[in-house]
């Protein structure tokens, strides 16, 4: 199921939105035959498939699939647990959509701010957030606190692709 489940994944990356839909409710419908149901593997494909649905512009379903994500996800992990910061990322990223910035702020910060804590200021997911934060103040001309965000992401990511081309070299020479 984590095979079709990628498959669906890499269909919204490619922008083949119906696609993905089909494949992510073929591996629901497997999941909830085999009792996984309202487990982290489920839940995570419903996000998915919920991202899937915002992209698309089915937002009244999308809507209501995060909302059964977000509260079911609650009482089975912490709330700085990285599926429930990527939950509470994508979940602003469809609040952004809609225009419900003031939602989307606090899902994101939030989730900003478990990132940084969980996973450090240079990881990428934290990245991610940092760079959906910055796209929300642009959208609402709120300048003055996007382009800081930005400027701390591009130098977290900086930092972090100079790391990398440093262990690539010292691999290279071994």
């Amino acid at each position: 199921m984590r095979v079709l489940e990628n498959l669906g994944k890499l269909r919204i990356d490619q922008g083949r939105f119906a696609e993905a839909e089909s494949l992510l409710r073929d591996v629901l419908k497997s999941q909830h035959r085999l009792r996984s149901n309202k487990r982290g593997a489920t839940l995570g494909t419903m996000n998915t498939l919920a991202v899937s649905l915002t992209k698309k512009k089915d937002y009244t379903e999308a809507e209501e699939l995060f909302e059964e994500v977000f509260e079911d996800i609650k009482g089975k992990f912490a709330p700085e647990h990285n599926r429930v910061l990527k939950i509470k990322n994508d979940f602003d990223v469809f609040k952004r959509e809609i225009e419900d910035y003031q939602g989307a702020e606090k899902f994101l910060t939030e989730a900003l701010r478990g990132r940084r804590e969980k996973l450090g200021p240079d990881h990428p997911a934290t990245l991610e957030s940092m760079n959906e934060l910055s796209v929300l103040y642009i959208r609402q001309a709120r300048y003055d606190k996007a382009e800081p965000l930005l400027a701390e992401a591009i130098k977290a990511e900086s930092k972090t692709l100079a790391c990398s081309i440093h262990t690539q070299k010292n691999q290279s020479i071994v």
